[in-house]
């Protein structure tokens, strides 16, 4: 039986998507900024989760591109993504959340934005954010902001 791997595993495979006889050198120009951010997004997700820390990546306006299972797993019953936004579970916590994606997003000085949030069983969460600098090499960046997440 064949194995289907979807694009991202494509890309990461040294494979083009798009044009799977082809190798990733010998693909057109436009494909590859896409996949190097991709593979840049995925790097730094992993070194988090390389320290027990969860990931949510977002885009220039707070837009939610990714949330690692360590940080699904960590926010249950705090934090919930609706419509691709981190929400809180109450009016203060969404406060919280929405004032440190706002300092995260705004700037190119990498300085940690940090929270804690509290359940109502008394477990607190750590956020922090911290803006991603701009890659010149890469003509495509959505990565704005990573929100780091950490149980106390």
């Amino acid at each position: 039986m064949k194995r289907q791997i979807g694009a991202e595993g494509a890309a990461s495979a040294g494979i083009h998507p798009a044009h799977p006889a082809a190798p990733v050198d010998m693909v057109p120009a436009g494909f590859i900024a896409p996949m190097l951010a991709g593979a840049r997004a995925r790097g730094i997700v992993d070194a988090y989760e390389m320290m027990a820390l969860g990931t949510i990546l977002l885009d220039e306006s707070g837009r939610v591109l990714h949330t690692s299972e360590r940080a699904k797993s960590m926010m249950q019953g705090m934090i919930s993504i609706v419509s691709e936004h981190m929400v809180g579970a109450t009016a203060a916590a969404n406060s919280v959340i929405e004032a440190l994606i706002a300092r995260g997003l705004s700037g190119s000085e990498i300085k940690r934005e940090s929270a804690v949030l509290e359940s109502l069983q008394g477990k607190r969460l750590s956020l922090s954010a911290v803006p991603v600098p701009e890659a010149p090499e890469l003509a495509v960046q959505l990565l704005k902001s990573v929100v780091v997440l950490s149980l106390e």
